[in-house]
């Protein structure tokens, strides 16, 4: 799961503000015989505050 994390991550966000928090591996019930992995993800912009 962290190889694709870490694909995803690196694929889809290029800035480093925008950062994937989580990720989840959906089990779709839809009758079909084929199963494709389906991913859920959880992406947010990191903000670091210096005071």
């Amino acid at each position: 799961m962290s190889a694709i994390r870490k694909g995803v991550q690196r694929e889809l966000f290029q800035t480093d503000d925008e950062r994937l928090l989580a990720i989840l591996h959906v089990i779709r019930v839809d009758g079909r015989k084929k199963k494709r992995p389906t991913f859920f993800c959880l992406a947010g912009k990191v903000v670091i505050c210096h005071f």
